[in-house]
């Protein structure tokens, strides 16, 4: 079951989701996650995975962090207001759940210089997730998953090239 919080995202703001997984839906009892309740945390933007209401979600010792060290910035820095410091976001999410439990990667860059555009960098978050132990699923069942998007391919790809960058860290 899940929970997309969209409201903001047609103003540049945060889309977060909130996504359980079991083996029926009465094994699960809220649509969202409770805070310190996340298994995984999967971002696609450091300014968000660093923000305090959204590390609410993790504990040390349960929660694995995969994040893209790439930030999409607010309205309010591309005017000039503000400005934001990656590495203590970063620093943020790593005292949050451990440093073995964090994967901080550059997805963007990666799928960038891969696929020449941005489009793959959260399939290649999955992939680093699913390297880590963090997603519960089998990877057959994944697989099937990715191949019924329309960039299948592209998606496969960028699945592999998670895992092998998961891989690479360790």
């Amino acid at each position: 079951q899940g929970v997309d919080q969209t409201g903001l995202s047609q103003k540049a703001g945060a889309v977060v989701s909130h996504l359980h997984i079991a083996a029926s839906d009465a094994d699960i009892a809220t649509a969202t996650v409770a805070d310190g309740d996340a298994d995984l945390y999967l971002s696609g933007d450091v300014l968000q995975a660093g923000s305090a209401a959204h590390l609410a979600k993790v504990a040390p010792g349960r929660t694995v962090a995969v994040v893209d060290t790439d930030f999409v910035p607010t309205a309010g820095m591309l005017q000039g207001n503000g400005s934001v410091d990656p590495s203590r976001l970063a620093a943020a999410i790593t005292e949050a759940v451990g440093e073995d439990r964090t994967a901080l990667v550059d997805s963007t860059g990666l799928a960038e210089r891969v696929f020449g555009n941005h489009l793959a960098a959260n399939v290649v978050l999955l992939g680093v997730a699913f390297q880590r132990g963090a997603l519960p699923l089998p990877l057959a069942a994944l697989q099937r998953a990715i191949d019924d998007t329309p960039a299948a391919a592209m998606n496969r790809e960028a699945f592999e090239w998670g895992r092998w960058l998961a891989a690479a860290l360790h």
